[in-house]
């Protein structure tokens, strides 16, 4: 999980330019999503014992179920008042494939092409 904690771009100063691009993104991978697709979930931390409930949130097009990750304690407050999931609460959306570009970038390319070449546009 540190290699992940590594790669959260929201706390890069060089995807500041880029946040528009991923703000597409995530609208383009959850334009769809209703309550349905918000799920609670038992995460055990990387010390093997600590736990906590963890709320995600469900697509297809995700590379790794954890990449759904939406930081909020409700899965009430994943949505605002319009009834759109605030995909600003999901820091994990850009991690969890960078991740997978350093360690498994094959895998990757053949799971979401599109996520792989945005990923290699950024490092450039």
């Amino acid at each position: 999980k540190m290699r992940i904690r590594a790669f959260h771009l929201n706390d890069s100063p060089k995807m500041v330019h880029r946040s528009t691009e991923v703000a597409a993104l995530k609208k383009r991978y959850f334009q769809d999503t209703s309550i349905e697709d918000i799920h609670r979930r038992k995460y055990v931390y990387s010390d093997g014992v600590t736990e906590k409930e963890i709320v995600l949130v469900g697509n297809v097009h995700l590379v790794e179920a954890y990449q759904g990750r939406i930081y909020v304690e409700q899965w009430q407050d994943a949505f605002d008042e319009k009834g759109k999931l605030k995909t600003d609460d999901m820091m994990e959306f850009m991690a969890v494939p960078i991740s997978w570009y350093i360690t498994q970038p094959d895998k990757l390319s053949k799971k979401d092409l599109g996520m792989y070449e945005f990923i290699e546009r950024y490092l450039r």
